[in-house]
C-alpha cells in the first residue's frame, strides 16, 4: 500500500508544472486528476484545470513526450490504456474529449471540443462565448501528424487519419482518411485480403 501510494506520489510530482493553475498539495489529493498504474509525461508538460467540476482519467500505460499540453474548464477528458502522444500535442475540452485503448497521436495533433460563437456581428467574438460539443476517438486509431480535430466529431475504431488533416466531421470505423481529398474515406483491407 506504501508502495503504491510513493509511485503515485511520484508520477504527481511530475505533473506539477510552472503553468499548473492548481498547487502541488491541491492536486496529489485532488479530485480533478485520476490515473492507473503506469504514465510518462516528458518536458514541458502543462495541465489546466480551470473550474472544480473539471476531471481528467488517464489509463494505464499513456506516454507522453514533450510540450504536451492540457486544458479542462469544466470538462470531461478520459484517455484509454496504452495511449500514445507524441511532441506537442494539446487536448482543448469545455464539454467530453474521449481517446481509446491503444490510440497513438502524431506531433503536433489538436484536439478541440469547442468552437468560438460569432453570429452576433454586434458583438466583438471573444464576448459571444462558445459552442461547446464532444471528440470521441475510438481504439486502436493513429491520427498523422499535425491533425486538427474539431467539435462534434465522432472516429471510430482501427481508423487511420494521415498528416495535416483537418477533420470536422465523424468517421466510422475501420476507414483511412488522407490529406489529398479528406472527405473521400477509403476502407482498411483485411489482413487476409492482402496480397
Amino acid at each position: 500500500m506504501i508502495r503504491i501510494f510513493i509511485i503515485k506520489f511520484y508520477y504527481f510530482k511530475l505533473l506539477v508544472s510552472k503553468r499548473l493553475k492548481l498547487g502541488f498539495f491541491k492536486l496529489l489529493f485532488s479530485k480533478n486528476l485520476k490515473f492507473k498504474n503506469s504514465l510518462s509525461i516528458g518536458r514541458r508538460f502543462s495541465l489546466n484545470i480551470l473550474h472544480q467540476d473539471s476531471l481528467i482519467e488517464f489509463g494505464d500505460n499513456v506516454s507522453m513526450r514533450n510540450d504536451c499540453h492540457f486544458f479542462v474548464d469544466a470538462g470531461h477528458i478520459l484517455i484509454g490504456n496504452n495511449v500514445f502522444f507524441n511532441n506537442s500535442c494539446s487536448v482543448n475540452c469545455m464539454g467530453d474529449v474521449c481517446i481509446g485503448d491503444n490510440s497513438i497521436l502524431g506531433e503536433g495533433v489538436k484536439i478541440y471540443d469547442h468552437n468560438h460563437r460569432f453570429k452576433d456581428r454586434s458583438m466583438n467574438v471573444k464576448e459571444q462565448g462558445f459552442s461547446i460539443g464532444t471528440v470521441k476517438i475510438g481504439n486502436n486509431c493513429w491520427i498523422g501528424s499535425n491533425v486538427t480535430i474539431l467539435k462534434d466529431v465522432i472516429i471510430g475504431d482501427n481508423v487511420v487519419i494521415g498528416a495535416n488533416c483537418l477533420i470536422k466531421e465523424s468517421i466510422p470505423s475501420n476507414f483511412i482518411v488522407t490529406p489529398k481529398n479528406e472527405l473521400v474515406l477509403t476502407a482498411i483491407a483485411r489482413p487476409d485480403e492482402i496480397k
